[in-house]
């Protein structure tokens, strides 16, 4: 099965029109949107914002596939009355996926060196002030004095209230690819070009 995605040209012309609306009359400002879904859409993206910098977080697909598989066994289960097929969605969401970071990487080919920066997100997690250096540099930008600190005071901030939070509280999100009829192997085979790019 191959993957045909539709031109959302004017999905994003109506896009830009509500965050113009949000906007309202504030003083222009750099905005942060986070949509993995824009991935197949990149040409189109810059079609309506020309000037808009991608950052494109890299993580291992077969941690984010059963992440994604579960948010969609969650729609289903709000919308659905029969038993959900779970090998249904983790099929569709590896097909879906895979043919979106084929389109991602072909299109983001043709961007120029300062508008797209690539980071993982294991780095991220590691050394977030750093990635988020970088991206700045290779945006042409820079990080002020004030503009590190206030990342610093706020990693501070967020692990002091986590560390508050109790531990009958700190339950995490489970889930594996094998409830979702996938495994590591499958979802390498499928995604081998964009590991190689990208994570191996």
């Amino acid at each position: 099965n191959t993957i045909k995605f539709p031109d959302l040209y004017d999905a994003y012309r109506l896009y830009k029109r509500q965050l113009e609306f949000i906007a309202g009359n504030d003083e222009p400002k750099r905005w942060v949107l986070k949509c993995p879904a824009h991935l197949p859409f990149i040409e189109n993206l810059l079609q309506v914002f020309p000037q808009a910098k991608i950052v494109w977080t890299h993580r291992d697909p077969a941690e984010s596939l059963p992440s994604l598989s579960s948010m969609f066994r969650t729609f289903a289960d709000m919308c659905e009355y029969s038993d959900i097929n779970l090998y249904a969605i983790g099929s569709e969401q590896l097909l879906f996926w895979s043919a979106a970071v084929k389109k991602a990487d072909q299109q983001l080919a043709t961007c120029s060196a300062n508008q797209v920066a690539n980071v993982t997100f294991q780095n991220l997690l590691k050394d977030p002030i750093a990635v988020i250096s970088d991206i700045y540099s290779s945006f042409g930008w820079s990080v002020s004095p004030e503009f590190k600190q206030n990342m610093i005071d706020y990693l501070d901030r967020n692990k002091n209230a986590r560390s508050t939070i109790p531990p009958h509280l700190k339950q995490f999100h489970n889930y594996t690819l094998q409830e979702y009829g996938l495994d590591r192997a499958v979802v390498r085979r499928h995604m081998a070009d964009y590991y190689a790019r990208h994570l191996d």
